[in-house]
């Protein structure tokens, strides 16, 4: 009938909102907490690319293959690794196979940038490569020692593949703890889900003008019971999620 159809719809879309402010909230407590670094990391993933492909010219000369144009989204890197995307396979490399990457994008780099065959690149030579001084700067801040004068830096080889295997730990390092920390969600999501279809099922009976009542007061009594058995353990456990959740999000993790 029309009644059932309303009522399936209505909870099916608030079922959806529910899961949409589950994920807004654990995207914006993970954005507060990581992203100024994460967007680090991804600004330096990008500059790396850039750098890597950025003389098409010289492709035949590349060891790494020409690919697509990567997108680097902040927003999307965060919803990935909070999310089920990040496999086993995904971003997570072993040490072998991070130096082979690194060494392989090192000598990319050199090839596209230092095309005077200096055997190093510097400041200079990256501006011309990305037409963009203030790009060139951030670049350099990549291959530099913090602090370092940017105009007088040279690269060589060894130096870039050494800032460039550090760039994938920090990545792993930073992609691991946040894909770990989305386990949050799935606690999140099991204990608004089981409240949720509480309140739903209690919902569906008023609407159908179910006599509730009659119905509860034999199963309160029995929860009545249990409560002297299990009130002490549901009270802390109930405690540890406002916790974690509501009072302090930032500080435990």
């Amino acid at each position: 009938s029309a009644k059932v159809l309303v009522a399936v719809l209505v909870v099916f879309v608030l079922n959806i909102v529910k899961y949409a402010c589950e994920r807004v909230w654990l995207e914006r407590i993970h954005a507060d907490l990581f992203g100024k670094e994460l967007a680090r990391l991804v600004k330096d993933e990008e500059l790396v690319c850039k750098l890597t492909w950025c003389r098409p010219e010289a492709s035949d000369l590349w060891v790494t293959p020409p690919e697509e144009p990567h997108t680097h989204s902040l927003r999307k890197t965060l919803y990935a690794l909070l999310g089920q995307a990040l496999g086993g396979d995904t971003h997570v490399l072993d040490a072998d196979e991070k130096r082979a990457a690194s060494v392989a994008r090192a000598t990319d780099i050199l090839t596209n940038v230092d095309t005077e065959s200096k055997g190093f690149f510097t400041l200079d030579d990256v501006d011309a490569a990305l037409g963009s001084r203030r790009r060139a700067r951030r670049a350099m801040q990549i291959f530099a020692a913090p602090g370092a004068n940017l105009g007088r830096v040279r690269v060589s080889h060894d130096d870039a593949v050494s800032a460039i295997f550090a760039v994938f730990n920090k990545r792993e390092s930073m992609y691991r703890m946040l894909h770990d920390r989305g386990a949050l969600s799935v606690v999140l999501h099991r204990f608004t889900g089981v409240l949720f279809w509480f309140l739903a099922v209690l919902g569906t009976f008023i609407f159908f003008e179910f006599n509730v009542v009659s119905y509860i007061l034999p199963v309160s009594t029995s929860f009545i019971g249990l409560a002297f058995v299990f009130g002490s353990t549901a009270q802390a456990a109930w405690s540890g999620f406002i916790l974690i959740f509501v009072v302090r999000p930032y500080a435990v993790g």
